[in-house]
């Protein structure tokens, strides 16, 4: 009992099954093997568990994920319901189901009763894949029903029907860092559009994609999901990931290496702490940082004067730079709140709105650090994602935001006309031309 008690008190879930649950296999071992011979009336529930214990198993992760997707597994109520309904499903299927097939086959060659089971499972192998094939149309949900408007479309999903015969290729130097490609073949006098950044910048692959097959660049992404370069509030070189430092230079040494005249430096990400995740809302995000404010501002001033720097060698080579302000972010992931079943889900109780005055706000010191940088041009979804007072997640029915921070596939279409004003930038350079280069 003193070991599968100690299971439950210090188990580190970041090591588990192994070392941490041995202490619970050991413990229940050792009371299985102490009761198993003694006639005592009270041990008869556990030995009813112990007989119902696999339909346990399989019942318990539908209702708790069902439970926890939907109207919530946080209070003591809901975790009763969910073990009491878990009871309830496995000990009907063990007298329903189990022990019928267990009895009724008795009696059989064992030959019919293979060919039953093995007909059984061909069948359920097809029944389970047409609910796939067919679950935009049996979902209830409002995401999966509409799926092209929530989620952006893949790199390289957009068809190429032109006569440049446009390449999209992936690459992962490794995970998770990848680098995009898009190369239009042999049309001629094209030039490079450069992106760079977290998953923000992979949340653009439909809007990038489109300008792939639409306008004369060539395009290549690298993306990192946690990395957000130029983050403006930390010099890059003093990043505490090392993965992220060796990102940032893979990317410089790029840039330094291939852009050229004519040519477009594209930096999304997200640079303001969010509100939370699909699982949990943080209240304050700033409390999480324990820098003073004297080193917060010297550190964002030291990152501003590198951005400044590498914008101004950029810059000398006739390559223009252009970051992405700070979008709309939100407390509730707008995919988790988009139907009835999942808005008493407490992730979804802070709202799929905004007060526009508050995340103006909450981006100052991002958008100042930006109109700091000479040299840099600055694109801002702000106005197009936010409208009017609150912002949302939607606008006339249609998702802006997957979650609580990345726009959707009906956003990326909607701020695609703003993306090529800001692309086709001044007169000087919209004309320029240059020869192909290629790694």
């Amino acid at each position: 009992l003193a070991l599968t008690a100690a299971a439950f008190v210090f188990t580190d879930t970041e090591h588990f099954p192994f070392p941490w649950a041995l202490a619970a296999v050991v413990g229940t071992v050792c009371i299985i093997r102490s009761v198993a011979d003694t006639p005592v009336p009270w041990l008869r529930p556990l030995a009813g568990i112990g007989a119902i214990s696999y339909s346990l198993y399989l019942w318990h992760y539908p209702v708790y994920v069902l439970l926890r997707w939907t109207a919530g597994l946080n209070t003591p109520l809901e975790m009763s319901a969910a073990v009491l309904l878990t009871f309830g499903l496995a000990l009907a299927s063990y007298r329903l189901v189990e022990q019928p097939f267990r009895h009724r086959g008795r009696g059989l060659q064992p030959a019919l009763v293979m060919a039953i089971g093995v007909a059984c499972a061909v069948l359920s192998w097809g029944f389970a894949t047409q609910i796939i094939v067919h679950r935009y149309r049996l979902s209830l949900s409002t995401v999966t029903h509409n799926a092209p408007e929530w989620y952006p479309a893949p790199w390289g999903s957009q068809s190429d029907n032109g006569p440049c015969h446009i390449t999209f290729t992936v690459e992962t130097k490794w995970p998770p860092d990848s680098r995009l490609y898009a190369s239009r073949g042999h049309c001629p006098a094209r030039r490079m559009l450069f992106v760079s950044g977290n998953s923000h910048a992979l949340a653009y692959s439909q809007m990038l994609g489109r300008f792939t097959l639409e306008q004369p660049y060539d395009v290549r992404i690298y993306y990192h999901p946690a990395c957000a370069f130029m983050n403006l509030d930390h010099p890059m070189v003093s990043d505490e990931d090392s993965a992220c430092r060796q990102f940032y230079t893979d990317v410089e040494n790029e840039l330094k290496a291939f852009a050229g005249r004519g040519d477009v430096v594209f930096l999304p990400s997200l640079r303001l702490p969010r509100f939370g995740d699909q699982w949990t809302l943080y209240d304050r995000p700033d409390l999480y940082d324990k820098r003073s404010q004297a080193e917060r501002k010297a550190q964002r001033e030291a990152a501003v004067q590198e951005a400044e720097d590498l914008v101004a060698l950029l810059a000398a080579r006739g390559v223009r730079v252009i970051i992405e302000a700070p979008k709309p972010i939100f407390r509730a992931p707008a995919f988790r709140c988009a139907d009835w079943y999942e808005r008493t889900n407490p992730i979804c109780a802070a709202g799929t709105h905004m007060p526009r005055t508050e995340l103006i706000a909450y981006r100052q010191p991002v958008v100042r650090a930006m109109a700091a940088i000479r040299g840099a041009e600055v694109w801002d979804p702000f106005d197009l994602l936010c409208p009017g007072n609150p912002c949302g997640v939607t606008s006339a029915g249609h998702p802006l935001y997957f979650d609580g921070d990345h726009v959707s596939g009906y956003a990326n279409e909607r701020l695609y006309p703003s993306f090529l004003q800001a692309i086709a930038g001044n007169a000087a350079l919209r004309g320029a031309t240059r020869p192909p280069q290629h790694p």
